[in-house]
């Protein structure tokens, strides 16, 4: 028999998990993605940091880490704004890791050009590029506030 702890610990999580799946856009500085191979290995990961949420990689930035060297993928990431305006192709790690070898690579810039309004919404997503014929895999897409 549940204790009445446990029934209330057990509504607070539904009740949050309800909310956060109707409300679909983070409200968090940073938010993180991992990119996976099909065997399910880490290929990379992209981090959003929302505003000055770090700013040594920039206003309103993304950062893509490559973390599997010589898997012949390159990660990256796609972006949109509110609008549904793609802000340009998406922008990978070149290459697989750094020149090609062993030592992960990780890249990081910013997406507000001025023309993003603070509260708009981002909607992103992980991808792999890969460096042999070029084909692309993505993760699901998450929505996030410019800050």
């Amino acid at each position: 028999m549940r204790s009445k702890r446990t029934w209330l610990i057990g509504g607070i999580a539904g009740a949050l998990a309800v909310v956060m799946a109707g409300s679909g856009t983070a409200y968090a500085s940073t938010s993180h993605e991992w990119v996976f191979h099909a065997n399910g290995r880490v290929a990379g990961e992209v981090w959003y940091n929302a505003a000055n949420s770090n700013l040594s990689k920039g206003w309103n930035s993304f950062t893509v880490k490559d973390e599997f060297c010589g898997d012949g993928w390159s990660v990256g990431v796609q972006w949109a704004t509110q609008s549904g305006n793609w802000e340009g192709a998406p922008h990978y790690v070149h290459g697989d890791c750094q020149g090609g070898g062993s030592h992960p690579d990780e890249t990081s810039f910013s997406i507000t050009d001025g023309h993003s309004a603070p509260g708009e919404i981002v909607t992103w997503r992980g991808c792999k590029e890969s460096t042999t014929d070029g084909s692309i895999e993505c993760e699901a897409w998450v929505h996030d506030k410019i800050g």
